[in-house]
């Protein structure tokens, strides 16, 4: 039981840090969103672009944990 409670702890932490930077990741690009916003670009387009940007580093996490726990 201990060990689980520690490893749901380092998961706990791993998560926290993870969305950590994915706030400071945010707040830079918030500039680059209002430029594009400025020239024309919609919120949808935005939207999407964030999505997939996201989408693609979730997996790229996910395959790099399967790898290391295999």
């Amino acid at each position: 039981m201990m060990l689980m409670a520690m490893v749901g702890f380092v998961l706990l932490i791993a998560c926290t840090n993870i969305a950590g930077l994915l706030l400071a990741r945010g707040v830079v690009r918030a500039h680059e969103m209002a430029v594009r916003s400025a020239v024309g670009a919609n919120r949808i387009r935005l939207i999407r672009q964030l999505l997939v940007e996201s989408l693609l580093i979730g997996i790229a996490g996910g395959a790099a944990g399967l790898m290391l726990s295999v």
